[in-house]
């Protein structure tokens, strides 16, 4: 159990330490002259409660004590963070103690992401991610780890791709004001600009690799592209008598039934809810639902959204989100609770829910103010928070001028083969290792001993070469001098039993 538990919770751990630079949408442009740029000086904490796992938790007080250490500090600037064109420009660092001790800078435009740090001779570390799905998937094929699923948190660009992609095309060709008829020969058209979606080159590796990720648990990737790839066929199952599709429009209200089956209604109060349900049926008794709200109030807003496939009366799959407690209408402050839930027949492993409770504060509506958020994961067996997240920022507008477009070198990380390995191996290894070294000092033995142990079960530590520098003449003798030594000889220990 605990050679499956460490793995997760370290991968966990890496995905949050990520997550709020990779949290940014696709982007066509590098700088949107027309947006306001956003300066913040940021902190971020990452942390766990060791009395909220159950069981002994003697290594988990190990980790709570050294995470107590770390923070993420720097400015962070942005245009339209979040959104479809942006830019994001970080210049900081990971603090121990409160010091700096691996500075980087991290710049972000479009499907491109450069990483500069002394940890890496202050030369530029290229990720291009359009490939990041695929090298993530083998990262999961070769360490049985859940990077696929990281990789969907860590780029949700290609989430928001694929619907723009087909949301866009059906917002664009079905949206009305009136009641109106859609012809036949007018969906035939809609389906095959979206078939290319999965047929054209152009798109076809970034929205395969996508489903690829999303759908391992049910092995259904591959039929989900080839559905994607007939639309016209799905389009005659639907409408066999060829009427087209009815748009049905009312005050606050909108319809679309095709062949007497109404596929898609939405609602919109005067209050700004807004609720729609889609309803698309399928082969072999099979129906893809999807159920979305969005209710504002005094005490913060409430997000439900539903997916489910269902065949025969039976859930294949569920996906439920529900948030409480949103931001609205100049909220400066609140509290609220968020829930991921997963499951159905057709998965090959459970899940358990994911629960979060969260609260924020800024102390003025408008900018400049200084925003607060502490989030906690709730563990699902003592309902206690068992890691957390405290962010906190001071925000004003900005000049664009701080956004300079640069040159740099184009090799993509992400297109690693043996020869590039071994080549970031002898450049960047030692730099790395010395940097690294004022964190390592930090770790109590219990902490070194799990990410020792993470890198012998993910391969890191054959593919690293790490074995080989520890044979070197003199490594062991420093590592007993820097008082680290003892997990290193307990691995060679194990090693020499089996």
């Amino acid at each position: 159990m605990k050679k499956r538990f460490f793995p997760r919770i370290l991968s966990m751990l890496i995905c949050l330490c990520l997550l709020p630079l990779a949290a940014q949408t696709e982007s066509s442009t590098y700088i949107p002259l027309d947006s306001q740029a956003i300066h913040s000086e940021i902190n971020l904490r990452l942390g766990l409660r060791a009395d909220g796992f159950p069981g002994d938790v003697t290594g988990m007080k190990a980790w709570e004590e050294f995470l107590q250490k770390l923070s993420l500090k720097g400015a962070l600037d942005t245009i339209d963070f979040g959104k479809p064109i942006n830019r994001i420009y970080f210049n900081g660092g990971l603090y121990v103690n409160d010091v700096v001790r691996i500075p980087f800078i991290y710049d972000g435009y479009h499907s491109y992401r450069y990483l500069v740090s002394p940890a890496f001779r202050n030369e530029s570390i290229h990720f291009q991610m359009h490939n990041f799905f695929q090298f993530m998937y083998k990262l999961y094929y070769y360490t049985d780890l859940p990077t696929q699923h990281i990789a969907l948190l860590l780029y949700p660009e290609a989430a928001y791709y694929v619907w723009d992609s087909y949301y866009g095309s059906l917002h664009d060709a079905l949206d009305s004001k009136e009641t109106r008829t859609v012809s036949i020969e007018s969906l035939r058209a809609l389906c095959q600009q979206m078939n290319r979606y999965v047929t054209d080159d152009t798109y076809y590796d970034r929205v395969s690799f996508f489903f690829t990720c999303l759908l391992t648990d049910m092995s259904a990737a591959e039929s989900v592209l080839v559905f994607l790839s007939s639309l016209e066929d799905y389009l005659d199952d639907l409408d066999p008598r060829m009427e087209g599709m009815t748009v049905s429009v009312e005050e606050g209200r909108m319809a679309f039934v095709l062949g007497g089956r109404t596929l898609y209604e939405e609602e919109c109060g005067e209050d700004g809810s807004f609720a729609f349900t889609l309803a698309l049926p399928g082969k072999e008794e099979q129906e893809l639902t999807c159920v979305y709200r969005w209710e504002p109030s005094a005490g913060g807003a409430l997000l439900l959204a539903e997916l489910a496939v269902i065949q025969d009366g039976e859930s294949l799959l569920s996906i439920l989100v529900n948030i409480e407690g949103l931001p609205w209408n100049g909220d400066t402050q609140g509290t609220g609770r968020a829930s991921l839930a997963i499951g159905g027949t057709g998965l090959e492993e459970s899940f358990p829910p994911l629960d979060f409770v969260f609260q924020w504060k800024k102390d003025h509506a408008e900018l400049p103010h200084c925003f607060n958020l502490d989030v906690d994961w709730l563990h699902p067996v003592t309902g206690k928070p068992a890691l957390f997240l405290h962010y906190d920022a001071a925000v004003t507008e900005t000049d664009h001028g701080v956004f300079v477009e640069k040159a740099y070198p184009q090799e993509d990380f992400f297109s690693l083969n043996e020869g590039s390995m071994a080549e970031y191996q002898e450049r960047y290894l030692p730099t790395l290792a010395l940097s690294l070294t004022p964190v390592v000092l930090e770790m109590p033995t219990a902490v070194l001993g799990d990410i020792i142990e993470f890198a012998v079960y993910t391969g890191l530590w054959e593919s690293m070469g790490i074995p080989e520098i520890l044979e070197s003449p003199g490594v062991m003798e420093l590592l007993e001098l820097l008082g680290i030594a003892a997990p290193f000889q307990e691995l060679g220990a194990d090693q020499t039993e089996d």
